[in-house]
């Protein structure tokens, strides 16, 4: 338990004990390593929900990107709600990677979910996400994703234009054969 009280927030902030200055100012290495020695990283969403423990920022960021380093997608998506309901802003940066190289269009739709606010998807998620498929070459995976997307994402100027870039060179290609 001394390791959770050091390296994760508790419930009220002002209650902060920490052996050094602040955890925020250690350094990653520091309690990366310990963040909770001889647990499995796929079990850190029900430890934090069965011990009404709130972690850091920086500790959800650090558990996102190892499950989603392990290939454990699904748990890195509760984490990720977690994350979110617990106040700190979706971390989307390990996912589009990895969802852009070996992702399927249902992993996709899990992310973009997982991202909503209230339910509204977000359309810079979509924007970034659709940027690194096409960047892949993965143009099927994105037509795929496009269709299952709402229609408000569809319409969105910013996506349609991502789209009629890749359509360009197909069209002038056929009007030059």
């Amino acid at each position: 338990m001394n390791v959770l009280r050091r390296h994760m927030a508790p419930a009220s902030w002002q209650s902060h004990t920490c052996t050094r200055r602040c955890l925020w100012r250690h350094r990653p290495s520091h309690w990366s390593r310990q963040w909770m020695p001889g647990v499995e990283l796929d079990r850190g969403p029900a430890l934090v929900t069965e011990k009404a423990v709130v972690p850091w920022q920086t500790t959800y960021k650090y558990l996102i990107h190892k499950l989603i380093r392990q290939g454990h997608l699904k748990p890195a998506f509760e984490v990720l709600g977690l994350m979110k309901s617990h106040g700190y802003p979706p971390f989307v940066d390990p996912f589009i990677p990895h969802i852009s190289k070996s992702g399927t269009v249902d992993d996709a739709l899990g992310f973009l979910n997982a991202t909503s606010l209230r339910g509204l998807p977000s359309r810079i998620v979509y924007v970034r996400l659709f940027q690194a498929l096409f960047k892949e070459e993965r143009h099927e995976v994105a037509q795929q994703l496009l269709s299952q997307s709402p229609a408000s994402i569809q319409n969105h100027a910013d996506i349609r234009d991502i789209f009629n870039k890749l359509e360009e060179p197909v069209a002038a290609a056929l009007a030059e054969g």
